[in-house]
């Protein structure tokens, strides 16, 4: 329902599958991420927060909400996020800190050149 931007029935379908016992995180996960490979990273960040805010350790809706904020170019929203992240514990890849830390940096993008003079 996702794919077809159809949010509404992609909120029912969800309702539905809380009812049968499928975790709320999970769902709001799948949504997320459906909306992030739509191209539509501000709309699943929407959804990485709701599956936080059912399960606020869940790995993969921390990962991908920095990765929806640093797409949709709202930095200093998953600067926040990351470092909220880490301090309830959450432990990232080293490869997957360093890809945000420069996404979060732009001066690290750039060459130094500030011994070139």
């Amino acid at each position: 329902m996702v794919r077809t931007g159809n949010i509404e029935a992609a909120e029912q379908i969800k309702d539905e599958y809380v009812k049968l016992g499928i975790s709320p995180a999970g769902v709001n996960y799948q949504i997320g991420t459906s909306l992030y490979y739509l191209n539509s990273p501000k709309e699943a960040a929407l959804y990485f927060r709701k599956a936080l805010e059912s399960d606020p350790n869940y790995i993969p809706a921390n990962t991908m909400l920095i990765g929806a904020l640093v797409k949709s170019h709202d930095t200093e929203a998953a600067k926040n996020a990351f470092l909220d992240a880490n301090k309830r514990g959450i432990k990232f890849p080293a490869d997957f800190e360093e890809a945000i830390m420069s996404s979060l940096n732009p001066d690290k993008l750039l060459p130094d050149h500030s011994e070139e003079n």
